[in-house]
């Protein structure tokens, strides 16, 4: 019997909460014909209009055209009339213009919804979680196309994009600024292309702002110009770090020639490794003895005793073959550590307690750049890479509940 009684209970909470559920539906319904009539143009009063190209005056054209758009409580159908200027062959919907829908059929808390789905999974999974979790119907390709329209000003080298403000602040003014800078192979249409990802925060604060570019170098360096806190850049301490290419440090010399920098450590001892499985063999017990040898001497920050000793093995190699491939192999590693010898002050670092490794920013390409765009069978248009990796960087900055204003300030900016 109490059975039955907690059954019957338990039936009736139930009941309940589907009777609710169906009131709001009701709600929401009776909102979306509320809605449609406010949106509505009038039938019986009309009105001219400037022509936005040529100043004249136009009268309606076409009354009464219908159109829906998608809002959180459902699709909302209203009507407005269509204007045409024959002097200049213009039409347009002045309602659509005051309502801000000229470009999109969904209102401006859906995009949001939307894209922070695209940001973060391919088309076709945004678009059944959308379904899903908001009863929000777009197509993959839909998707898409509001994805292109959405980031457009942020893969166009001759608009401003939104830059998120440094995290600057007179609290950290003592700490160091970390700069570290890296990049990954992601497939185009074209090919295998870097994009480079850029991190920038304070020492020992999770906080950071991102910035990535693809083949648009100067777009990128004007980025981190043109942000909010750059110059303050100037007066603060600034440790670099980064792999041993020749872009980032000079891309380091022309943004922030005072700042601190360092090669990653770990990508020093790749190449100690690589030369020393040419010189000695991989299963050679020397081959670790000289990476570990070479590295304590790098960490002492006594990167001279290492390019002597290489110098010095260069000249003893053997005329053979064998020996010509040890004697490049050994040029290659004496030349990359020259050429960053001002770069291998490891004991300065470790004693001030900084890093000396840019694990994070590797780090960072996993989940800010790989994660969305180099799944199982993507492949990229240059345009696409370009404003997905920017729409991945603004989002591992800001965060979700600031995404959406950031990327709305980047289409006023390009207007």
């Amino acid at each position: 019997m109490c059975a039955e009684k907690h059954q019957g209970g338990k039936e009736g909470y139930w009941a309940s909460y589907q009777q609710e559920l169906n009131r709001l539906a009701e709600t929401k319904d009776a909102a979306c014909l509320r809605l449609g009539r406010e949106w509505s143009d009038s039938e019986k009063r009309t009105k001219k209009y400037r022509c936005p190209r040529c100043r004249r005056w136009v009268a309606v054209n076409v009354h009464l055209v219908p159109r829906t758009v998608i809002t959180r409580m459902g699709t909302v159908a209203y009507r407005r009339h269509y204007y045409y200027c024959h002097k200049c062959s213009f039409g347009w919907y002045p309602r659509d213009k005051k309502l801000g829908f000229e470009s999109e059929d969904m209102t401006g808390d859906v995009i949001a919804l939307a894209m922070d789905f695209v940001a973060n999974d391919p088309f076709e999974l945004a678009a059944s979680r959308l379904r899903l979790h908001h009863e929000i119907e777009r197509s993959a390709t839909g998707l898409k196309l509001l994805f292109e329209r959405q980031s457009a000003p942020l893969a166009d080298a001759e608009k401003s994009a939104p830059v998120v403000p440094l995290p600057l602040t007179e609290a950290n003014a003592h700490q160091p600024v970390v700069i570290m800078n890296d990049g990954s192979m992601i497939r185009q249409t074209t090919g295998w292309h870097e994009i480079k990802l850029m991190s920038i925060g304070m020492l020992g604060e999770t906080q950071r702002v991102f910035l990535a570019e693809t083949r648009d170098k100067e777009r990128f360096e004007r980025l981190l110009f043109d942000s909010v806190g750059f110059a303050k850049l100037r007066s603060r301490e600034v440790l670099w770090l980064a792999d041993g290419a020749p872009y980032n440090w000079g891309l380091q010399e022309r943004l922030c020639p005072h700042a601190e920098g360092l090669v990653d450590f770990m990508h020093v001892r790749e190449h100690l490794y690589t030369c020393a499985v040419e010189v000695f063999g991989e299963e050679d017990s020397c081959t670790a003895l000289f990476v570990d040898s070479a590295s304590r001497q790098l960490l002492d920050s006594r990167a001279n005793a290492v390019i002597a000793q290489l110098k010095e093995c260069h000249l003893m190699t053997p005329r053979t073959q064998r020996g010509k491939r040890q004697a490049a192999a050994l040029l290659d590693l004496w030349q990359y550590l020259e050429a960053n010898q001002s770069r291998l002050n490891y004991r300065k670092f470790i004693e001030a307690g900084w890093p000396i490794g840019s694990g994070a920013i590797e780090s960072a390409h996993r989940w800010v750049i790989q994660r969305r765009m180099k799944q199982s069978g993507m492949m990229w248009s240059a345009a696409n890479a370009q404003r997905m990796a920017t729409l991945r960087a603004l989002y591992a900055s800001v965060g979700p509940e600031r995404f959406y204003g950031f990327l709305k300030k980047s289409q006023e900016m390009a207007a």
